[in-house]
């Protein structure tokens, strides 16, 4: 799992002209997410886990929903909590940082589990389960193993290519919590981001809390 060390210093180096703080990348997420949760009223409470630069988060404030942000970089949170004064924003490294149960009627973690170890993601899975209220939905998105770039790509090592792997996977885990979770839609989607030569292919999982 990489670490609030290893983020802060990506911050540091890189902010908006990272890939994942492009305004294509929010607008792939938002018309996934946009078939899910409805407008505003009736407002849901929606955590963003791993909101980046919340630009998600911000297309949903606008329609009036109540977010709260979660983030695992010192740096990222400081630069949040001066752009959104008055949003619950949490300096996390797991949703089990986050007290209460039955708080959420979406919990949104778009472009998050391939940066997690796939051993902790039964944890985070328990974790979401116990913060969400029952028949909140929760919307994960992560890349897929027809994703060429990533596959392709040697430099990034054989533990994160076997996390494109595993992504695949999740909708399974998923599936056997039957006493957690009841898995929607999982699906391919294309995503154009200018950083790259071609489009990304990145997996979404939508699973029902129970």
């Amino acid at each position: 799992m990489y670490t609030r060390e290893f983020w802060d210093k990506i911050y540091q180096k890189h902010f908006s002209d990272a890939p994942w703080m492009s305004p294509q990348w929010a607008d792939a997420g938002i018309k996934v997410l946009e078939n899910y949760i409805p407008p505003a009223p009736p407002q849901g409470d929606i955590l963003d886990y791993g909101c980046g630069n919340a630009l998600i988060s911000e297309h949903f404030m606008r329609k009036g929903h109540a977010l709260e942000l979660a983030e695992i970089s010192d740096q990222l949170v400081d630069w949040l909590r001066n752009q959104y004064t008055d949003v619950p924003i949490h300096l996390v490294s797991s949703p089990g940082d986050i007290s209460g149960q039955d708080k959420y009627d979406f919990v949104i973690a778009w472009g998050v589990f391939h940066h997690i170890n796939p051993n902790l993601w039964g944890q985070f899975l328990g974790d979401f389960h116990r913060i969400m209220k029952p028949g909140a939905l929760l919307l994960i998105s992560g890349w897929d193993d027809t994703d060429m770039i990533l596959k392709n790509e040697k430099k990034l090592g054989r533990f994160t290519r076997q996390r494109v792997w595993y992504i695949n996977m999740l909708d399974d885990m998923i599936s056997w919590r039957k006493n957690e979770y009841d898995v929607l839609e999982s699906k391919i989607i294309p995503v154009k981001l200018d950083a790259f030569p071609q489009d990304r292919m990145i997996r979404f999982i939508v699973a029902r809390n129970k």
